[in-house]
């Protein structure tokens, strides 16, 4: 594999990012956000890195930069290049792009995210009662 990563604007890559979503957040616990329009709409102050193998792009996330601290609001991986070291990779590149506290919500019952983020030197914040979907969610972070 051939990992390149770009940032990009959301507003500027949303088909792109719109193609990947749809075929990353499958689970009942995710957003659904069905079309570019309402991606640009969501993210339009954000931005992204999209990882790349080739000229094909299997991944993303996408940043708001807050005041205080960087809110990391997507991250996922085409279900073929998990738990291959791509997203590590991905979020090492944004890693080394940001000097503030990085903020993130997951759902509990995704335990493959929890795991990579604390891993990856995220820890348990914070945690949020029927917060989307009339689910509860967890707020970890990671100090810089």
């Amino acid at each position: 594999m051939d990992l390149r990563v770009r940032k990009v604007l959301v507003k500027d890559s949303a088909a792109i990012l719109i193609d990947l979503y749809k075929n990353i957040f499958i689970e009942s616990y995710h957003t659904k956000i069905d079309d570019e329009d309402s991606l640009r709409k969501s993210y339009d102050h954000c931005s992204a890195y999209i990882a790349y193998d080739d000229e094909k792009p299997i991944g993303f996330l996408i940043i708001e930069d807050k005041a205080r601290f960087n809110q990391l609001w997507e991250f996922g991986l085409l279900p073929e290049y998990q738990h291959k070291g791509a997203g590590k990779q991905l979020l090492q590149v944004f890693l080394s792009d940001s000097n503030k506290e990085i903020r993130l919500i997951t759902n509990p019952r995704n335990s493959p995210a929890v795991i990579f983020y604390l891993r990856n030197g995220f820890e348990i914040y914070e945690w949020k009662e029927k917060l989307f979907n009339n689910q509860d969610w967890m707020v970890l972070r990671k100090n810089r």
